[in-house]
C-alpha cells in the first residue's frame, strides 16, 4: 500500500493537477480579498457618513434642548414654567399631587380631539 501511495504522489500528472489546484485557489483568494477590501472601504465610508449625521443630529437636539431650557427659564410660574427639578429619590406621586405637570390639559384636549376625529371617521 505504501508503494502505491508513493507512486501516486510522485506521478507527474498528480503534480500538475496539484499545481493547477494551488494556482486556482491563489486566484480565488486574490479575488475574494479584493472584493472584501472594496466592501470594507464602502462600509467605512458609510460609517463615516452616519457618524457625521449623528453628530449633526446631536448638535441639533442639544440646541433645541438649550432653547427649551431658555424658554422655560424665561416663563413665569403662572405660565406653567418648570419651577424646580425633581431630585432622585423624590416621590413622583407626591410631586404630581402637589404641582400638576404643565401641559396636561393640552394633552387631554388633544386626546379628546383625536377621539372625536376617529369617531367621525368611523361613522362614514
Amino acid at each position: 500500500m505504501t508503494a502505491s501511495l508513493s507512486k501516486a504522489f510522485t506521478s507527474p500528472l498528480v503534480g500538475q493537477a496539484a499545481t493547477g489546484v494551488a494556482v486556482a485557489l491563489a486566484v480565488a483568494l486574490a479575488v475574494v480579498s479584493a472584493r472584501d477590501a472594496r466592501r470594507e472601504a464602502e462600509l467605512r465610508g458609510q460609517l463615516a457618513s452616519l457618524t457625521e449625521a449623528s453628530a449633526r443630529a446631536s448638535q441639533t437636539w442639544r440646541a433645541e434642548l438649550a432653547g427649551c431650557h431658555t424658554e422655560a427659564a424665561r416663563r413665569s410660574p403662572a405660565e406653567g414654567a418648570i419651577t424646580r427639578v425633581i431630585q432622585p429619590g423624590e416621590d413622583m406621586a407626591t410631586r404630581l399631587a402637589s404641582q400638576g405637570p404643565a401641559g396636561i390639559d393640552v394633552c387631554a384636549r388633544m386626546e379628546a380631539a383625536d377621539a372625536a376625529v376617529l369617531a367621525s371617521l368611523g361613522n362614514r
